[in-house]
């Protein structure tokens, strides 16, 4: 769903050579890192970055014959070509960190309707934990789940499933004023609906307060809010995983989660029920 194919053998052999000469030195590497956040002379690359003269000397002289920096009035500084290079590499190191970090997490699961463009930008759920349910408390994941919604000022979920319980906690959200939006099957929408207070319901579309679009073959559950973004996957069997989730706290991660979700609203459809 939503992926584009792309031949990535060409797009390495664009960034090789760059990527080799970053990598190749640590030293290299810490400069650029420093010399990211700002123009600094030698003497504070040496404070910042923790490195020698000598080290410095030499391996600046590389930068500048490959045209990375530029010194200016005894202070050196990335060019803006190398600055967005640097930039993506270190974001390419935090997906890997990220993979890797919540290897279990993803090995175990079907990540296949996630779309492209947020799986490139899985890096800025690095700040994430895992929240999973065990034989002493079984009802950990769901619980977890639930004071943080309570806590919420806004939210926007996509639900391949509705708990029995949920149906008392956004009705409760929505007496509270906050703005809900719902991306549901069409069949778990409607049952959604039923179960809530017809009224209550009824001011709150009229007034924009909640919104529900359709949208099937969801593989994956998303909610987002002001104070945290929870994500969370099918198993290989292709039933959800109501043991598991990824949560984060985090500003990156919670903008990932809202950018995931427009992604997916943007396809939904609106549903017309009669109230």
């Amino acid at each position: 769903m939503l992926k584009t194919e792309k031949n990535n053998f060409n797009i390495y052999e664009y960034i090789e050579n760059d990527l080799k000469f970053f990598i190749k030195s640590k030293i290299r590497m810490k400069i650029l890192n420093c010399l990211l956040y700002g123009s600094y002379s030698m003497k504070e690359i040496h404070v910042k970055a923790k490195l020698t003269y000598s080290s410095i000397s030499n391996n600046i002289r590389k930068l500048e014959e490959k045209g990375y920096i530029t010194q200016i009035s005894g202070k050196y500084r990335l060019n803006n070509l190398i600055k967005m290079k640097f930039e993506d590499i270190i974001d390419f190191n935090d997906s890997i960190n990220v993979i890797n970090e919540y290897s279990n997490f993803f090995k175990d699961h079907n990540t296949e309707s996630i779309d492209t463009e947020s799986l490139n930008k899985i890096s800025q759920l690095k700040s994430s934990k895992i929240i999973k349910s065990d034989p002493t408390d079984i009802y950990k994941t769901h619980n977890y789940f639930k004071v943080l919604l309570k806590e919420s000022e806004y939210v926007k979920s996509i639900f391949p499933f509705i708990h029995p319980e949920y149906f008392a906690i956004f009705q409760n959200l929505i007496k509270n004023n906050v703005n809900i939006e719902f991306l549901l099957p069409k069949s778990i929408a409607t049952s959604f609906i039923k179960s809530m207070d017809t009224n209550l319901t009824k001011i709150a579309f009229n007034k924009g307060q909640l919104e529900i679009k359709s949208l099937d073959n969801l593989e994956f559950a998303l909610t987002v809010a002001n104070n945290f973004v929870s994500f969370g996957l099918f198993k290989a069997d292709n039933s959800y995983d109501q043991n598991r989730i990824l949560i984060s706290k985090s500003k990156e991660a919670i903008e990932w989660g809202n950018e995931t979700f427009e992604i997916y609203k943007s396809t939904g459809k609106n549903l017309y029920m009669n109230l």
